[in-house]
C-alpha cells in the first residue's frame, strides 16, 4: 500500500508544485526519508518521490540534508544497533537501476552543500568515495551519471582537494 502511495504521489508531485509545498508544510519529508531506508520496493518508490520533489523545492533539499539521507544512501551512517539492517536494505534497494539512478541524482542535488561535506567528513574519505564509485559503476542513466560526476567533483575539490589523497596509492 505504501509503495503504491509513494509511486502515485511521485507522479502527482511532478505535475503539481503546490502538492510538494503542502507536503513540506506538514513535515512529510522526514517520514519519506525513513521510507527510503526501508526494504524495496517501498524504498525505491520513496527515493523516486524524494528525487522528484527535490527538483521542485529547496525545502525538500534542506530536509534531505537535515536527516542525512545522502550519506545514508552511500551506507555511511553512525553506528547503531540498526546500522547493519539499514545498510542491508540500502544495498538491496540499490540493486534496482531506477533506485540507483535516483540516488545518484539526490547526491548531485546536495553535492555542493556545506552540510553534506561536513557530514561526509565524519567518515573516512576512502569509504565515502568507494561507496559513490560503487553506485556509479552500475551503469547509470545520462542524468544520473552527470549528477554522480558533479558529486564526485565536489567531493574531490572540497577544501582544496583534501579528499584527493584517498584516491592515491599508499
Amino acid at each position: 500500500v505504501l509503495t503504491g502511495f509513494a509511486e502515485g504521489l511521485s507522479v502527482e508531485c511532478a505535475a503539481d508544485m503546490a502538492l510538494v509545498e503542502a507536503l513540506s508544510r506538514h513535515g512529510a519529508w522526514v517520514h519519506v526519508a525513513q521510507m527510503c531506508l526501508a526494504r524495496p520496493p517501498l524504498s525505491a518508490a520513496a527515493i523516486r518521490l524524494m528525487r522528484t520533489c527535490m527538483q521542485q523545492s529547496q525545502k525538500v533539499v534542506d530536509t534531505v540534508q537535515e536527516v542525512n539521507l545522502p550519506l545514508s544512501l552511500l551506507q555511511c551512517r553512525e553506528v547503531s544497533e540498526h546500522t547493519d539492517d539499514i545498510n542491508a536494505n540500502v544495498k538491496m534497494t540499490m540493486l534496482s537501476q531506477q533506485a540507483r539512478n535516483d540516488a545518484l541524482q539526490i547526491l548531485g542535488f546536495v553535492s555542493n552543500d556545506q552540510m553534506f561535506h561536513e557530514c561526509a567528513n565524519l567518515f573516512a574519505a576512502e569509504d565515502v568515495l568507494h561507496a559513490l564509485m560503487q553506485l556509479i559503476s552500475g551503469r547509470p542513466s545520462d542524468d544520473a551519471a552527470c549528477a554522480a560526476c558533479r558529486c564526485l567533483n565536489y567531493l574531490l575539490t572540497w577544501r582544496q582537494g583534501a579528499r584527493r589523497k584517498a584516491l592515491s596509492p599508499q
